[in-house]
């Protein structure tokens, strides 16, 4: 289990809800820890995500830390959900980019986070994280694309003066999310965040949070061309 907006939460995991009791939450991890055991035919991955969900929220004090979103208690890492400004790094010149990497994703995060809370809701933080922890997936989905838009463009900012990325670029059959213009040619690369491993399958990108008929590598070839 990552700690990106996207992967599922502790609860999702369990497959119980946020308002589940204690022994409700023990239950669902009893009976999921026999069903994805190795030893019994079940699937390695589930079973260590099983143990990790368990981990975070089985107990009641680390359960309150969960619920809260106290990052200062709780020692796995996390991404920053708020815009961050640009880094200069020593002073070696950065790539020019043009455009808001992320910023349509955190738009659109923002507007479904409002809606979900309910009009007239007062949202004093929006990246709060116990509000974006109890969200529902689809919307922290939004949050955790803009962080990996922000993280590519600051990626290929630091490869120096010889690059040029455009974000955010619309095309005539959707958008990409960048063009990196380099010595080595021109790229379209796509900024995406599922939640989960990520692995390529017959030239298609395949991952828990990927539903078919979608096909991502295809769909951002296909508009590159275009």
């Amino acid at each position: 289990m990552t700690d990106s907006p996207a992967s599922p939460t502790p609860y999702e995991i369990l497959g119980v809800a946020a308002s589940a009791s204690q022994a409700e939450l023990r239950r669902a991890y009893r009976r999921l820890l026999r069903e994805s055991h190795p030893d019994t035919g079940g699937n390695p991955a589930r079973f260590d995500a099983v143990q990790q969900a368990w981990k975070r929220i089985g107990e009641t004090g680390a359960r309150e830390v969960w619920d809260l979103g106290d990052h200062s208690r709780d020692s796995s890492p996390s991404a920053p959900a708020r815009p961050a400004g640009p880094r200069q790094e020593g002073s070696s010149v950065r790539a020019r980019s043009y455009g808001h990497p992320g910023g349509q994703a955190r738009e659109r995060y923002l507007t479904l986070v409002r809606e979900w809370a309910g009009r007239g809701a007062e949202l004093p933080d929006p990246y709060d994280p116990a509000l974006v922890r109890s969200a529902p997936r689809e919307i922290r989905h939004q949050l955790a694309n803009a962080l990996a838009e922000e993280a590519t463009a600051r990626a290929v900012s630091g490869l120096g003066i010889g690059y040029t990325i455009w974000n955010g670029v619309r095309a005539k059959t959707g958008r990409i999310d960048h063009i990196v213009l380099g010595p080595a040619g021109l790229f379209a690369i796509m900024s995406e965040d599922w939640g989960s491993e990520v692995r390529m399958v017959r030239g298609e990108l395949k991952a828990d949070g990927i539903v078919p008929p979608d096909q991502p590598a295809r769909t951002l070839s296909r508009t590159a061309r275009a």
